[in-house]
């Protein structure tokens, strides 16, 4: 895998912003980040996901720590900036 400079990515959070980024299909997504216990709006995101993108499981903290609320809805994603 290639060493990636977090400054170029951006951070989303929310099931629909991630959603659209997907529908898109104009970002590339590096890595989403969710909890052990997914949200069940996750088994509709994960068949979009593009081959090869990294799936990282975290605590529920962390995902408030990276996104800077408790909105997140249990799932960011490290994506191209736009």
């Amino acid at each position: 895998m290639k060493n990636r400079n977090f400054k170029e990515t951006e951070l989303l959070y929310g099931i629909h912003p991630i959603t659209e980024v997907l529908k898109q299909k104009n970002r590339k997504i590096y890595t989403i980040y969710t909890t052990s216990n997914a949200p069940e709006a996750f088994n509709d995101i994960q068949p979009m996901l593009p081959k090869g993108c990294n799936i990282q499981y975290v605590d529920r903290e962390i995902l408030v720590k990276m996104s800077g609320t408790t909105d997140h809805q249990g799932l960011v994603a490290r994506v191209q900036p736009y």
